[in-house]
């Protein structure tokens, strides 16, 4: 189970984070259970549904004080790893006794680190284990192409629309 936060929130088999993660995860049919972060008793549901789904694995890219939140809801004996830090903050709000009480963890995760670990061989079954899972969970969607000579406009479509899409600069 994954979880990145933007907002909202789903509780499955992969992940979401944006209202264009949960549009295209309705596109691949599977039922989702949303959260939305400023929603009344956030933290309180979250618990509820972690404790009901038994996630015990959660990847989490905010770091900062929502990481807390995220740990706090997991069950006992649970992992989170933490692969960014986009609040730009140092973690905070976890309650030492609470934490080492409940045989939780946080790690670190670098993707890029593991991989250059690996030699090509190790490498290759990986992307064999793993390739139907990537090219049906880690896509995006295109909204719109802009040529290179257009990149001031792109960038302001982007910032204007960025939950429903990507935007490619293409050269021209």
């Amino acid at each position: 189970f994954f979880f990145k936060q933007k907002t909202a929130y789903e509780m499955l088999r992969s992940l979401v984070g944006s209202e264009m993660c949960i549009r295209d995860r309705k596109e691949f049919g599977e039922d989702l259970i949303v959260l939305n972060l400023n929603e009344e008793k956030f933290e309180e549901k979250l618990a509820n549904l972690c404790q009901e789904k038994n996630i015990t694995c959660c990847f989490e890219a905010i770091g900062g004080a929502f990481t807390s939140v995220i740990v706090r809801a997991m069950p006992n004996d649970s992992i989170c790893y933490l692969y960014g830090n986009l609040s730009g903050k140092p973690l905070e709000g976890i309650e030492v006794f609470e934490f080492l009480g409940s045989h939780k963890t946080i790690q670190g995760f670098s993707f890029a680190h593991d991989m250059m670990q690996m030699n090509l061989l190790q490498k290759f079954m990986l992307f064999q284990k793993h390739k139907r899972y990537f090219s049906r969970y880690l896509t995006s969607h295109i909204e719109k192409v802009y040529p290179l000579d257009q990149v001031n406009e792109a960038i302001k479509d982007y910032q204007k629309n960025s939950s429903k899409g990507k935007i490619i600069l293409k050269p021209t």
